[in-house]
């Protein structure tokens, strides 16, 4: 999916910029051109299927907003986070 340096970049930016909410604290991210890699850390009111959600929704969005030319390529949604791991995390 994301072969191309500029698109790596794009849907990097489009994470960050989903996870600019409150609760939710994007403190790594790595894109690989098959799949993605995010640590992400949420407020403890905030299930992580939501942040899941919100992470995926917007920045698929944003993506195809900014790159029209590679959404008809997809007749079905795309999964940029396939799985899920939830770790408790001490400061």
């Amino acid at each position: 999916m994301f072969r191309k340096e500029e698109q790596r970049a794009l849907i990097g930016a489009c994470i960050r910029r989903a996870g600019a909410m409150p609760e939710i604290k994007i403190l790594e991210l790595n894109v690989q051109p098959e799949h993605v890699h995010c640590i992400v850390g949420i407020s403890l009111s905030t299930s992580p299927a939501y942040a899941l959600q919100i992470l995926k929704g917007v920045s698929a969005r944003l993506f195809f907003r900014d790159n029209p030319k590679v959404r008809p390529r997809y007749s079905r949604p795309i999964k940029f986070f396939s799985g899920l791991i939830v770790l408790p995390m001490v400061n």
